[in-house]
């Protein structure tokens, strides 16, 4: 049954069903109200039904792929908009926390299970690993700034974070951040 599915339905719908699906993600994640998930994933289901039936991986193949090269562009651009932004750097971590979240909504209401991590993933490729010693090194938010004003939840949430960003290795501030803050002032 699938199999004829997919050569009298699916590839004549494929790119615009694709097409239509990133486009309401896109309008959902700009905040736009009449967004319904339930068909997203619904329209989503098809293209992991047909992979599944024809043993085929149509869903990574031929919706994935391409959901995870949007969301790869869509968090570049917020990362560098919020970061070239005059208060940008002081609330950067908490807009990559508010992305995470949001994306991380949409991973487990719309996409394949399996997603969820390639999201994860994509946003500390993305968000983090490239900007990192802007991060932890800006005289305002970074590191040493947060220990100094002793800003206890934004150290809880530059460490959590950065501990995500494995291929770098970091030494403490100083001796006496390490001893107040130990696990905090790893990230400087």
């Amino acid at each position: 049954f699938m199999k004829a599915f997919d050569d009298a339905v699916f590839v004549r719908v494929e790119e615009r069903l694709r097409a239509a699906v990133l486009a309401q993600v896109q309008a959902y994640r700009d905040g736009e109200q009449g967004v319904d998930l339930a068909k997203l994933k619904a329209a989503v289901g098809i293209f992991i039904d047909v992979g599944a039936a024809l043993h085929l991986s149509a869903y990574a193949k031929d919706f994935e792929r391409d959901y995870m090269g949007a969301l790869r562009r869509t968090l570049q651009l917020q990362a560098t908009g919020e970061l070239t932004s005059e208060t940008g750097q002081l609330t950067f971590l908490k807009s990559v926390e508010a992305h995470e979240a949001l994306e991380l909504h949409v991973a487990r209401n719309v996409l394949h299970p399996g997603s969820a991590a390639l999201v994860s993933n994509a946003i500390t490729e993305v968000m983090l690993v490239p900007f990192f010693n802007v991060i932890i090194k800006h005289p305002e938010s970074g590191c040493h700034a947060l220990l100094r004003d002793g800003r206890a939840e934004d150290l809880q949430r530059m460490y959590a974070f950065m501990k995500r960003v494995k291929s770098r290795a970091v030494r403490p501030c100083t001796p006496s951040a390490s001893r107040r803050w130990p696990r905090a002032a790893r990230c400087c």
